[in-house]
């Protein structure tokens, strides 16, 4: 058993007790008031959410403490995507900007269709993974024969339970990128058994 599986619920409490207490001297863990990622909407055009306001079934990318417009505009330059189609230059007639330094394919002026290039593919390494419901993220030290399940829902760390009949209740926390985080490196390194929640 790696030391991350060891470390994951004490590092889980651990932030969301700075998060709480918000001591001056730690300030890299400090709440963050706003969090913001991309959402692809149904005409495939990003739009700017708060982490808070964002319904479990849509597509959201990149986390931001503020508007990320140039993150996104090099994630188009790179899977040569349309700016203009994207919305993320002014509207004018013609070709946009980037298809004129061959940058893109040409979306905006009908030299790719608008099926081909409203493609989620470019999208996806940087999406925030999302479970159908709740998930309990097992947890086992067999040298103190103990277990614990970890509650998250929508990235969201419910709290440490020894027993799934004693489930947290009660309002989502706001969103933590600093929770998300360390999960994300756990799930990395480690596979742990993660049980869904109905």
């Amino acid at each position: 058993m790696g030391k991350h599986t060891v470390q994951l619920g004490a590092l889980l409490l651990q932030s969301a007790e700075i998060k709480l207490r918000q001591p001056i001297y730690n300030r890299r863990l400090r709440k963050h008031q706003n969090l913001y990622s991309w959402v692809l909407n149904d005409e495939f055009i990003p739009v700017l959410y708060r982490v808070d306001d964002i319904a479990d079934d849509k597509i959201s990318v990149g986390l931001y403490q503020s508007p990320a417009k140039q993150w996104l505009l090099k994630l188009a330059e790179k899977n040569a995507l349309c700016t203009k189609v994207l919305e993320l230059e002014s509207t004018h007639r013609g070709c946009g900007f980037n298809y004129q330094l061959k940058r893109c394919r040409g979306a905006c002026c009908g030299h790719e269709t608008l099926a081909s290039h409203n493609q989620p593919k470019a999208f996806e390494n940087y999406a925030l993974i999302a479970w159908q419901s709740a998930i309990a993220i097992v947890e086992e030290d067999p040298q103190h024969q103990c277990k614990a399940f970890h509650i998250i829902n929508q990235w969201r760390y419910l709290g440490s339970i020894s027993h799934l009949n004693d489930l947290p209740s009660g309002p989502l926390p706001r969103f933590s990128r600093d929770s998300y985080q360390i999960l994300i490196r756990y799930l990395q390194y480690e596979k742990p058994n993660i049980l869904e929640l109905a």
